[in-house]
């Protein structure tokens, strides 16, 4: 069985949000595309450690790694669950 990607929940066969971890979610997303100064992955996950942040994994650590992975999925701009915008998650892909 595949992980349930950070920000939602198993509920059925479907995906619910997960109204803590979405809002980490979008956080990520505005950090790395603000135009006024675009913070690095590093950085990204930096901050949420500093922030102590909670992981997928109880008392884990961010990584640059896992925020680029958040970035590049692009089932958070999916419908019918978003958690961010399509032009977001193509802004982070530039």
């Amino acid at each position: 069985m595949a992980r349930v990607p950070f920000g939602y929940r198993q509920q059925g066969r479907g995906l619910v949000v997960d109204a803590e971890q979405a809002a980490i979610v979008q956080r990520i997303f505005q950090e790395f595309t603000r135009t006024y100064i675009r913070a690095g992955l590093s950085e990204i996950a930096e901050g949420l450690n500093v922030d102590e942040v909670p992981t997928q994994r109880p008392g884990g650590r961010w990584y640059a790694s896992t925020v680029r992975y958040i970035l590049g999925n692009q089932v958070y701009a999916e419908e019918p669950h978003a958690l961010i915008s399509r032009a977001t998650f193509d802004q982070a892909q530039s």
